[in-house]
């Protein structure tokens, strides 16, 4: 459901258990008003929010202690893993500088203290679930514009086999 060419939005595969769930995390930074920038979370934690800004700050030179950043998570869900986190700073990025992030691209990883993205738990699930997504909308595309497909990709491959809904986008050689 996200808006094409909105800005201030990213895309995570969070977990729920072991079962990954794709998630939207959308930020709205902009220049304060008053003395003391503002600071609202929704379905995030504040405190991660806080932190990851301060690194934002601190390691990429972003300007943001004269900016109000209005978080959320898209849906109603709430993301507390620091699996997020790399979502999180990319959303406040793209609406700090006010620039898209792709519909096909999906963020997962921990931002230390140091700026550094760390390595997070359960990948394959969720690089699998990143994947689901791209394939699905990709397909979308092929078949909006009349086109066919040659599979090279394992994932890509293994979808066709599974979903025969879609065999008439395959490129007969």
């Amino acid at each position: 459901e996200r808006l094409q060419g909105a800005t201030g939005s990213a895309v995570v595969v969070s977990m729920e258990g072991t079962r990954p769930i794709l998630a939207e995390v959308q930020a709205l930074v902009t220049p304060t008003a008053f003395g003391n920038a503002k600071r609202t979370t929704n379905g995030l934690d504040h405190n991660r929010v806080s932190l990851i800004m301060a690194v934002l700050e601190k390691r990429s030179g972003l300007l943001l202690q004269n900016q109000d950043a209005y978080l959320k998570a898209a849906g109603g869900v709430k993301l507390d893993e620091p699996a997020i986190d790399l979502a999180v700073a990319v959303s406040i990025v793209s609406s700090y500088r006010d620039e898209e992030t792709l519909a096909t691209d999906c963020f997962i990883g921990e931002l230390g203290l140091t700026g550094e993205v760390r390595r997070v738990g359960r990948i394959d699930a969720r690089v699998k679930e990143a994947a689901k997504k791209i394939t699905v909308e990709f397909l979308q595309n092929v078949r909006q514009e009349n086109k066919t497909v040659l599979p090279l990709c394992s994932y890509t491959q293994k979808y066709f086999a599974k979903h025969p809904e879609v065999e008439n986008l395959l490129f007969k050689r």
